[in-house]
């Protein structure tokens, strides 16, 4: 899995730490099973510290996505079909606030803001 992390993006970087690893974990990309890096090595490996990792692994622990094995490490958890749903809702409201923020940000209103998504719902509804 390659984790690009973005020290000037205001979301903090175990944050976005643990949306890399939930859009992976979501997308197939990592499976029930697969470990992930150790927390010393992914600190060294994505230039964080090691409270970094750490507290994106606890997280994702506490979600259920992560399961930890003392002595062996941290390893993607089995999910039901409830959790995988969780899941994208979860990573939906991530994608729609980062969409929020931007559209603020370019002087939108809201009623514009969700016109757009309107349209760009329909366009790719008929691919």
């Amino acid at each position: 899995m390659r984790v690009l992390l973005n020290p000037s993006d205001p979301k903090p970087l175990y944050r976005q730490l643990m949306d890399q690893v939930m859009e992976a974990i979501f997308t197939g990309e990592l499976q029930p099973g697969d470990p992930l890096p150790p927390i010393r090595k992914g600190a060294a490996q994505w230039c964080v510290s090691v409270i970094t990792v750490k507290r994106a692994w606890e997280e994702l622990t506490d979600m259920g996505l992560l399961s930890g094995q003392p002595g062996r490490g941290c390893f993607v958890a089995k999910m039901d079909k409830e959790q995988r749903r969780t899941l994208g809702l979860l990573l939906g409201r991530g994608a729609m606030e980062e969409a929020a923020a931007r559209c603020r940000g370019l002087g939108l209103s809201q009623q514009e803001a969700e016109s757009l998504l309107e349209q760009v719902w329909t366009a790719a509804s008929a691919d």
